[in-house]
């Protein structure tokens, strides 16, 4: 029996036969790829078998029942969901924890755990971390959230890396999650990041000319012993060293999973709206490392609640506000890729809060770290079970 059925599945839209009797069948543990060119209708197909669109044709079937036409949250609870990986992990590492009578929580730091008393991972990658960076890797007690994005030419990737790195600080104060280091207030929203910066190759990416240039600076460093492989490299974005994808890798874990849905689909849409420049001949400016720098450290500090650089204008601008200008600026092209619904959640983080502010407003009502951790259990699980 197929755990998922697709048949004859269709839609239009004002006379435009967008998808026409699409069928397939899924069995537990098998993968299947959607193929076509840009326009094809495949960001329309996955929107009909997730919820977001109605098909005027066809059905979809999930182990076995029709959902044709259910809405998202409920095939999301089910396991299907443009982003059911997220909420399927989640949910499965929280059902392993319960048998041990263990709770789960995603955060960039713990409120209150000590790092010396954590036992390292016996790994061989973990093990070798720590024989070479000694007491900064047994301090890692930190969770980052990284995503990969698909870009197949590598002079492109590169291309993107330098004016992606712009936006690095806005993604960071969206997904701050870590204001507590071994049961202090430490006074910024991401001391996760502080404790990473520790060690070396870490940050925001320098500007390079091309994938040539950021070859010749990987062969330098590993013919003079400064790194034995390219996943030293520890940027808060880099070119993936075993995948043709840009990995993302400045956020903090986010608390919610529609926190962490929201921030990955902003990713998806900055990428998609600088490849869209592209197409039309134009491009983000790239900007100073020094002076993005400058904008991580607020989002460090202050998360939301400061004021980053507006760095086209030259002024200090809320860090809301650029935030909102943020989503403006990738508007049009979230219908194109089907993630309208997902990015609108950031409107929610930024009259709500991220982790942080919520940790934090938490630990001034109660003065107590452990309702802090059991407020994280609970927003953890949140839309999950």
């Amino acid at each position: 029996m197929s755990l998922l059925r697709v048949e004859g599945l269709g839609i239009d839209f004002g006379g435009l036969r967008a998808v026409n009797d699409v069928g397939f069948a899924l069995g537990p543990g098998e993968i299947v790829s959607v193929i076509g060119p840009n326009g094809a209708g495949k960001t329309t197909l996955f929107n009909m078998i997730s919820g977001l669109y109605l098909p005027a044709r066809g059905r979809v079937t999930l182990d076995g029942e029709d959902v044709t036409g259910m809405e998202p949250h409920l095939l999301a609870a089910r396991g299907l969901s443009r982003w059911a990986q997220i909420i399927h992990a989640r949910k499965v590492v929280h059902e392993v924890a319960q048998k041990h009578g263990l709770a789960i929580i995603a955060a960039g730091t713990h409120p209150f755990s000590k790092w010396a008393n954590q036992n390292i991972t016996e790994r061989t990658r973990y093990l070798g971390l720590v024989t070479e960076n000694k007491v900064l890797a047994r301090q890692l007690l930190i969770c980052g959230m990284h995503m990969h994005i698909e870009i197949d030419d590598d002079d492109l990737r590169i291309d993107l890396m330098n004016q992606l790195s712009y936006f690095c600080p806005h993604l960071l104060a969206l997904s701050a999650s870590s204001p507590f280091w071994e049961g202090y207030d430490t006074g910024l929203q991401s001391y996760r990041s502080v404790v990473f910066e520790a060690l070396p190759r870490t940050g925001i990416p320098p500007m390079l000319r091309s994938w040539g240039d950021y070859m010749e600076y990987i062969d330098v460093a590993m013919k003079t012993n400064c790194i034995d492989e390219p996943t030293k490299i520890r940027w808060d974005l880099r070119p993936s060293p075993r995948y043709p994808t840009l990995e993302f890798r400045i956020t903090d874990v986010c608390t919610k999973v529609d926190e962490a849905i929201a921030v990955c689909a902003l990713k998806v849409a900055l990428v998609a709206k600088l490849l869209k420049l592209r197409r039309n001949n134009m491009s983000w400016r790239v900007y100073r490392k020094e002076l993005i720098q400058e904008n991580k450290w607020r989002a460090v500090r202050y998360g939301l609640n400061g004021k980053l650089l507006d760095l086209g204008k030259k002024r200090e601008v809320e860090a809301k506000k650029l935030i909102f200008e943020l989503l403006t600026f990738v508007d049009d092209v979230v219908d194109e890729v089907g993630i309208r619904e997902e990015v609108s959640y950031i409107h929610n983080i930024l009259s709500e809060g991220n982790s942080s502010d919520r940790q934090l407003r938490c630990f001034e009502e109660t003065g107590d770290m452990k309702s802090v951790v059991q407020q994280l259990i609970s927003e953890t699980i949140e839309g999950v079970v």
